[in-house]
């Protein structure tokens, strides 16, 4: 019926992201066109003929057709893109990892690009732990715009610094 934001949450401090706000999510969690069980298509491609089978079911045969694909042409057969997911998540990438492919990537969110490839190529990592920007003397906000963008970033940045350095 509603999300709110955790004050006691070390991550966000009890900041949500912008598109919770208004009950935007409703939209999503309770579209009638969304899917809640796996379905297996039993016609031709395209004749929408479908039935429901089980999580454990879905998961086995997703599993097997992946493994008889990396034993076939090797684990660089699979490539895992996406368009702007709607959440921070890393969980492809450790999936991609597991498998074995380095093929992986996408345009990723608006509020998270800059971090996905500017941190790793800049530090050879991501340094989204902000537990040391505590301690720092002055943070360079570069290339980016948190304030429209990062809310639950800029909230955090704001209470807890004391020097920035904004360029948007």
């Amino acid at each position: 019926m509603k999300i709110e934001g955790d004050p006691d949450n070390p991550h966000n401090e009890g900041y949500v992201c912008s598109r919770l706000e208004h009950d935007r999510w409703k939209d999503f969690e309770y579209n009638p066109n969304r899917l809640k069980r796996p379905l297996k298509r039993v016609g031709e491609r395209g004749s929408g003929q479908w039935e429901e089978i089980t999580w454990d079911q879905a998961f086995d045969e997703m599993a097997e057709r992946l493994a008889d694909l990396r034993d076939k042409y090797g684990a660089e057969t699979l490539c895992f893109l996406e368009g702007t997911y709607r959440t921070q998540s890393n969980l492809h990438y450790k999936f991609t990892n597991l498998f074995g492919t380095p093929n992986t990537g996408g345009n990723g969110t608006i509020c998270y690009s800059s971090d996905m490839w500017l941190e790793p190529c800049t530090y050879g990592g991501f340094c989204s732990d902000k537990s040391d920007w505590k301690r720092a003397d002055l943070v360079v906000l570069w290339g980016r715009n948190p304030a429209a963008s990062e809310l639950l970033n800029w909230q955090w940045t704001l209470r807890n610094l004391s020097s920035i350095l904004y360029t948007p």
